[in-house]
């Protein structure tokens, strides 16, 4: 029942499994990136200058970020059509998965040698790799399941990410921290398991008579989608002009870019706040983080168990079931900021923090699986057009920062960046609600196609 609640199918679908691993391991190495950066760092008291360039330097320098964020949301974009047209073939990801090795060993080199230049580069390109990710694994998905059974197989690709956050805190700073070749070790374990699952994607996914792991239906689907590709020589055509005619994609783009502004405002403050007021070291804060994703987890499960009793038995939509969980998602996470910044305590300020998280992750997988609803064969477009968007909107985090919070000591300049970040979480909520009003289409059909025997 918690399976099915939670995401809606049965456990046939491997690949799918495989794809969250993918997700899983590629956000390893990516928060893994800046891990190793920091715990060298912080545990060599020779290298104080350079913690205070990553502190000072992770949003006062304008032109990186800017830039970093520029790019992500063009490689965003255009992955999301250009995966439509042509589909995911195995050397593109393996490139992807390739660059983001190389960045994660040479940034663990020149570390060592104060080349801070170096890194904001090496952090660029890996962020633009992970950008283009998102929309390829989403690609997938639109490739290999079939319309009625998308909307479930998307959540796996947030869970593999939820596994993926809580996997970096805890496992990689209670290892990394005590030797710095343990991280490495976990690092590039990481980059030989995406290798892996990408080779069992080409060959399921090439040939699907020969492959092993899939069920007999999906096979039928997977060899029913080639031969309509192979008689009729293209794949559909994405219709743009339907598409941005329908005026409720401009409402989800707008809740959407209101959640990356308030998670980057709030996900860079947070960090901030614990080390210039509480004075604490990265690890901890790591772990804190790592805690919230974990009630993140434990409140998918809750919210599943309860998705599948009322769609089941009292025959609610799922598109309002959608809808209201990702509102109380947003409003959730909107109210524990403001409780951060007036905690009358460390201990409290922990609780708030954690709590932030919880709610705040589980938001992007209502909004994602949003596109869905618009049009199940081309979310992938819809993904990389809000997700890019998105991107570009979170330009305004660091000047609103700088602006904002003068003093590390000054406790209300920081709540004031809390109270902006609340605000917007509300603000996505309210647009969300009140002009969102799809509903799910042909998630409850079969394909049209007949099955081959």
């Amino acid at each position: 029942m918690v399976v099915r609640g939670l995401c809606g199918f049965g456990v046939r679908h491997v690949q799918c499994f495989l794809i969250s691993f993918t997700y899983c391991v590629f956000y390893l190495q990516k928060s893994g990136l800046e891990l190793c950066i920091l715990l060298i760092a912080y545990n060599d008291k020779k290298q104080a200058a350079l913690q205070e360039q990553l502190l000072e330097g992770s949003d006062g320098n304008y032109t990186s970020v800017c830039l970093e964020r520029i790019f992500m949301a063009i490689m965003s974009l255009l992955f999301g059509a250009w995966s439509v047209h042509r589909g995911v073939k195995f050397p593109l990801l393996g490139i992807v998965g390739i660059f983001g090795a190389l960045a994660m060993y040479s940034t663990s080199t020149l570390v060592e040698v104060y080349t801070y230049q170096a890194i904001i580069i090496l952090r660029t390109i890996y962020n633009v790799l992970y950008s283009v990710l998102e929309p390829l694994l989403y690609s997938l998905i639109s490739n290999w399941v079939a319309d009625h059974e998308k909307g479930s197989m998307a959540l796996f690709i947030f869970s593999g990410q939820l596994i993926g956050e809580f996997l970096q805190g805890i496992v990689g700073f209670y290892l990394g921290k005590l030797k710095n070749e343990w991280s490495q070790i976990l690092f590039w374990s990481g980059n030989c398991c995406s290798l892996w699952t990408l080779a069992w994607f080409s060959f399921g996914a090439n040939h699907p008579k020969e492959c092993f792991y899939m069920d007999r239906n999906e096979r039928k689907f997977l060899q029913n989608r080639q031969r309509y590709k192979a008689k009729y020589g293209v794949a559909k055509k994405i219709p743009w002009a339907s598409i941005f005619l329908n005026i409720e994609i401009y409402p989800v783009i707008f809740a959407h870019c209101c959640l990356e502004w308030a998670f980057a405002s709030a996900h860079e403050h947070i960090t901030f706040y614990f080390i210039k007021v509480y004075r604490w070291r990265i690890e901890t804060i790591c772990s804190l983080k790592s805690y919230g994703h974990f009630c993140s987890v434990l409140l998918a499960i809750l919210l599943g168990i309860v998705v599948d009793k009322l769609a089941t038995k009292k025959n609610i939509s799922l598109s309002k079931l959608r809808k209201v969980i990702t509102c109380i998602g947003m409003w959730g996470a909107g109210m524990m900021l403001p409780f951060l910044g007036h905690a009358p305590s460390l201990t409290w300020a922990k609780y708030m923090g954690s709590c932030y998280y919880a709610f705040a992750t589980p938001v992007f997988a209502g909004l994602y699986l949003t596109h869905l609803d618009f049009s199940p064969n081309f979310c992938t477009v819809l993904f990389g057009i809000s997700n890019g968007v998105a991107y570009l909107v979170t330009l305004g985090v660091p000047f609103v920062r700088s602006a904002l919070v003068i003093d590390e000591a000054d406790i209300v300049g920081w709540n004031k960046f809390l109270y902006t970040a609340s605000l917007s979480n509300y603000l996505g909520a309210l647009v969300y609600s009140l002009f969102t009003t799809i509903e799910i289409k042909s998630f409850n059909v079969l394909p049209t196609e007949k099955p081959i025997d």
